[in-house]
Order: structure tokens, then C-alpha cells, then sequence
């Protein structure tokens, strides 16, 4: 069916800006879908939207609900989106209007910025040298490569703002904002670990790209996020983002060693702060 289904795993809550800034862009997707762990969570003022609807998933876990979101999705185009994403006014009109240059199998996302700074994260001519050390063990003498996996499995930044091109190819993309064709989503629950679901979207990127899926970054368009996604200031977190990036690592035989090399330097530089 032609059209648009937004799907947003959540809490619950007060989602009032993220989907504010879905109704208020130069097109609005039809339907839009929360997924709720179960019916102990609600969303707020949900009598303000017209399209929005609830589903539960009787299950924890952000992925998860997002699958379970897709499966409920009517339409053609489907957008993945974070509770927390507020989207410029032309975005998810331009994403949609990418698939005219696309081929077929592709998934698209926009840049991200974040919301306080309105910046994007730093460029490899800005870069500390304690960040260069790091990206050259995780990615040899290659270095920084915007989009790319690593050889260590390690994800670098989505800055294609130094290319001409509007539409730049990407290794992965990030999953606050993703648009996919319906026949082209991933239905099973590829997340195998407990807690905040850190670094899914290596997975999900992989597992997309192993179906023959092209991965696309759009640079004229702009999603607003809270903060820089790729910081770990705990030891918690740390811990949980080298787990979930090992497992990605594993899937696509990436070279464990500097994985581990890396995440040992960045555990010392957290001791050291």
C-alpha cells in the first residue's frame, strides 16, 4: 500500500516533540506506530494525533518492539525512528524522494546533528591525536574513514560532509533514523543481549547489507539527536558497547585483536579522566 508508517519503540511516556516533528514536515507519514514493552506503559496526550497508535511487544527490549512494530506497519515506506529523533521539515520528504536514484534494495538514512550544539561530531582534521592512535588501531594505516566499518569492527562516524555528493554509500547507518521499503525489513530479533540495545544498529546494518541491501547517508538533510551517541562515560556502558561490537565484529570476521586493543585503551582513558 502506498504511503508512510513511522515505527517508534518506546517507554512511553511524554513523546510529544518526536511526534510533533513527524506532523509538522513537508509530508506526514499515514501511520504512526508506538511499541510499547506492554500496557503498564502509555504515551501522553496521544488524543493530539490522528495517526498515531499503540501496540504492545509483551516484551522488553528495543529492537524487539521495533520488530514488532514493523510487523503491524501498513504501508510501503517505513521509517525506523528513536523516541528521542526530531526531524528537519524536508526530511522524511527527501528521504522518501531518494528511492527515485536508488536502486531497488537500499535503505537510506540523513545526517545527524546534535541538538544543543546543532554540530555534527568532529571531522579527522579536528581530531586529537589520542583519537588518530585510536582509529589507527582500529583501522591500520587506513585510519578514519567516514561510514566504514573497520577492520577491528569498529564503526567510524556518518561525516560525509567533506564529499560532493548528496547521497553518499555507507558500511552502516545509524538507527535513530533509518527509511526502508517494507519488503527489504528485518523481521527477526537479531539482538542477543540484555539491557539498552548499544550498537544495534552494527548488526542490523550487517545483517541488511547481507541481504543485498545498499546502505545510504543523505547530507542535505538533517536529523536532531540529543547528544554524540558514540561517547561511554561508564564503565557499564563500555563494557556492554564492547560486547555488542565483538558479536558484530565476529558476524563479519573482523580482526578481534585490534577490537580488543582498542577497547583496552579507551578503558584506560575512562580510568584516567
Amino acid at each position: 500500500m502506498n504511503g508512510i508508517s513511522a515505527v517508534i519503540p518506546s517507554l512511553g511516556g511524554d513523546l510529544c516533540t518526536t511526534l510533533d516533528s513527524l506532523n509538522s514536515g513537508s509530508i506526514v507519514p499515514n501511520e504512526i506506530i508506538v511499541c510499547l514493552p506492554n500496557d503498564s506503559h502509555s504515551v501522553q496526550n496521544l488524543f493530539r494525533y490522528k495517526n498515531v497508535s499503540v501496540v504492545y511487544a509483551k516484551r522488553y527490549g528495543q529492537v524487539y518492539q521495533r520488530i514488532i512494530g514493523f510487523k503491524s506497519a501498513k504501508y510501503d515506506y517505513i521509517v525506523q525512528l528513536d523516541d528521542d529523533i526530531l526531524l528537519s521539515f524536508d526530511c522524511l520528504h527527501k528521504l522518501v524522494e531518494s528511492f527515485k536514484v536508488l536502486p531497488e534494495n537500499s535503505a537510506i538514512a540523513p545526517t545527524f546533528l546534535i541538538k544543543e550544539s546543532n554540530t555534527k561530531p568532529k571531522k579527522i582534521e579536528e581530531m586529537s591525536t589520542f583519537k588518530r592512535i585510536l582509529y589507527w588501531v582500529a583501522n591500520g594505516k587506513e585510519g578514519f574513514q567516514p561510514g566504514r566499518i573497520s577492520s577491528s569492527g569498529f564503526h567510524f562516524d556518518l561525516d560525509f560532509s567533506g564529499s560532493t555528493k548528496s547521497i553518499n554509500k555507507s558500511e552502516w547507518l545509524m538507527g535513530g533514523c533509518v527509511l526502508h521499503k517494507k519488503n527489504n525489513l528485518i523481521l527477526k530479533d537479531y539482538f542477543p543481549f540484555d539491557g539498552k540495545a548499544f550498537s544495534e544498529d552494527l548488526i542490523h546494518s550487517y545483517l541488511l547489507r547481507e541481504r543485498g541491501i545498499g546502505l545510504y547517508v543523505r547530507n542535505d538533510i538533517v536529523a536532531y539527536i540529543d547528544d554524540d551517541l558514540d561517547s561511554v562515560n561508564s564503565l557499564a556502558k563500555l563494557i556492554q558497547r564492547y560486547k555488542v561490537t565483538n558479536y558484530a565484529a565476529d558476524l563479519q570476521r573482523r580482526n578481534s585483536i585490534r577490537l580488543k586493543i582498542y577497547y583496552l585503551i579507551k578503558l584506560i582513558r575512562l580510568y584516567l579522566k
